[in-house]
């Protein structure tokens, strides 16, 4: 699909959604101006289901996320890709703004300029670094989540904290670990910094300045 001659992607809503929370994640797009993060061209609100209309990115046509990148052993520069990536990381956090899902099938890879690059997407979870969510869960929950959503920091499974910045670099941490348990073992610095951003105390996690400097 094209729009003004750029290929579009479009984002479909399941009928429950709540008009609020489409809006929200437009609002949040559209304060956006980082090549890591998708460009929003529109949003169609009038009737359901709601759509949101972003920029296509992707290989060769196709859409490649960064978990199916790395369980094809994809051969692309992953140092960049992860220095991108926390660069777009920290641009959100710096515009005041959590993603709260960063994981595999949130990232894709998109060929631009002869070179692969990393863009985060899927909004749905962001909330403002002033308004974090706190996690209420039994322990039945907390031992689901754990297994099944690992890429979520364990103090906000266990609820002693709410969403962070931190808890963020935790989700980063865990994406970098699908790499270097695959593509790059033995990467030294990969595998530094993603053992650091995965510690269970929050504050003895780096920060994404930090990332990025070790990743230059």
């Amino acid at each position: 699909m094209f729009y003004i001659g750029i290929t579009v992607a479009v984002k479909t809503f399941q009928e429950d959604a709540k008009i609020d929370l489409v809006k929200w994640e437009a609002d949040v797009l559209n304060r956006f101006d980082h090549p890591g993060l998708p460009l929003l061209f529109g949003a169609s609100l009038e009737e359901k289901p709601y759509r949101l209309v972003l920029q296509f990115h992707g290989i060769d046509g196709k859409c490649v996320t960064f978990k199916g990148a790395v369980e094809s052993m994809l051969q692309v520069d992953w140092v960049r890709i992860c220095k991108e990536a926390a660069d777009a990381l920290d641009f959100m956090h710096k515009k005041g703004f959590l993603h709260n899902d960063l994981k595999g099938d949130n990232v894709l890879l998109s060929n631009d300029n002869n070179a692969i690059h990393p863009v985060i997407i899927d909004f749905g979870k962001c909330r403002s670094i002033t308004n974090p969510k706190r996690y209420s869960l039994r322990a039945k929950e907390q031992r689901k989540y754990s297994k099944y959503h690992r890429h979520i920091a364990p103090e906000l499974i266990e609820g002693t904290h709410p969403q962070s910045c931190e808890s963020d670099i935790y989700s980063y941490g865990y994406l970098l670990t699908q790499i270097t348990r695959s593509i790059t073992k033995n990467h030294t610095v990969l595998d530094n910094i993603s053992i650091a951003c995965v510690r269970r105390n929050p504050l003895k996690r780096p920060t994404l300045s930090d990332i990025i400097l070790k990743l230059k």
